[in-house]
Formats: structure tokens, sequence, C-alpha cells
């Protein structure tokens, strides 16, 4: 996910800003997940979420990832869920697909390994989240079973009324990853433990709890 307009950052585009390495921050994150989408034995795909007038290059997405265009961005991050789910649904690879990870395009210290754990622990009818340390992050992986609810999602809320209202599905996983809570809300956060360490944050900061 990677439509929003990032308010409390200020009036730079944060997607497109570079980190240590020179790659941008959505790139970054990408990089660090795009282990998990090869390799799998089955079926994948990595799709990037925009708003209709992003450059994909301009931002850092690279070439393999397929790019959905979200609308309506601006009716917050449900409501580009919704669009993208509904665009991921007509897609032919998706047919055998049974689980969608959801991912916010600003958590740069992703690990690989946590995402596919996580889908490991996937099925259709599950939805599957990470805990760190007692606190649940991001990804949060959905079942099939639940993407038509998704496609209706609208506002600033993303998906958490979904898991909210389907807690008898619901599978924590434990992992040893503190990049499930870190996500970039603000410069501060991005000059502070970004932008000159090569990518090594030294503090949490706790991501949305969607």
């Amino acid at each position: 996910m990677a439509a929003g307009f990032s308010r409390r950052f200020g009036a730079d585009d944060k997607r497109a800003l570079r980190l240590a390495d020179d790659v941008s921050l959505l790139g970054h994150t990408l990089a660090q997940v795009q282990p998990a989408f090869t390799g799998t034995g089955g079926q994948s795909l990595l799709a990037v979420v925009i708003r209709p007038d992003d450059s994909p290059s301009a931002l850092g997405i690279p070439e393999e990832c397929h790019i959905v265009r979200a609308p309506n961005a601006r009716g917050g991050l449900g409501a580009s869920i919704a669009d993208a789910m509904i665009a991921v649904r007509t897609l032919p690879l998706t047919r055998d697909i049974d689980s969608v990870a959801i991912l916010l395009g600003d958590m740069p210290a992703l690990k690989p390994a946590t995402l596919a754990k996580l889908l490991a622990a996937s099925s259709a009818d599950t939805i599957v989240r990470p805990r760190f340390k007692a606190h649940c992050g991001h990804p949060v992986v959905f079942g099939r079973k639940f993407w038509p609810v998704l496609c209706g999602l609208a506002g600033d809320e993303g998906a958490r009324q979904v898991i909210a209202a389907h807690v008898s599905a619901l599978t924590v996983v434990d992992v040893d990853d503190p990049g499930t809570l870190l996500d970039i809300d603000t410069r501060w956060e991005f000059e502070r433990h970004w932008h000159n360490d090569s990518g090594m944050a030294s503090r949490l900061f706790p991501a949305t709890q969607d």
C-alpha cells in the first residue's frame, strides 16, 4: 500500500525520499519483501498500490512489480485497499492464490523471512498477523474468504474493522522482527533513523494498528 498522502510527514513525498543507499523509501521496502514472493513454489504476485497520477519510476518501484492504481486514494487507507482488492481480484493470476498480504509501503525494516512465515501460516479462511514482544504489527495476511469485505472498505481505518469482526479466524504469529512495528510517519523519524544510517533503525515507532 503506497497510495497515501502522508500528511503528517510534511510537504515532501516520503515514498521517494532516499535512504543512505540512494534507494527510495518505497523501493527499499519493496526490496526487503520481494524475496518472499520468489521461489515459493506456487503462484505469487507483488503488487504496488499507488495514486492515479504517480510515476512508478520516480517512486523507485522495480519494473517487475505489478502496478495497481487507487482512484479513491484520497478517501484514506481503507478506500485504497478496496481499490486494490477490486483490481487484484480481476487478475487471471490471482485465481489460484489463497491469500493476500497487505503491506505498508513505509516499513523498510521488515524482514522477508517474517513475511514468508506469515504466508506459510495463511489459508483461504484465515487472517494472519505478526506479533513482536506482545505488540501486533504488519503485514496482515487475509485469506480469500475475506476478499469481498476488503473490497467494500472505506475511510482511514484500513482493515481494522475486518480483523475485529472476524476474531475467530485470526491467527497471531510470534516473530523476532521489530520491523513489523516500524513505519515512517514523520520527517523526524526519517532523518533520525533512516537517512543517515544505511537503513538500520535504532528505535521503534509503532505502526498504525489497522
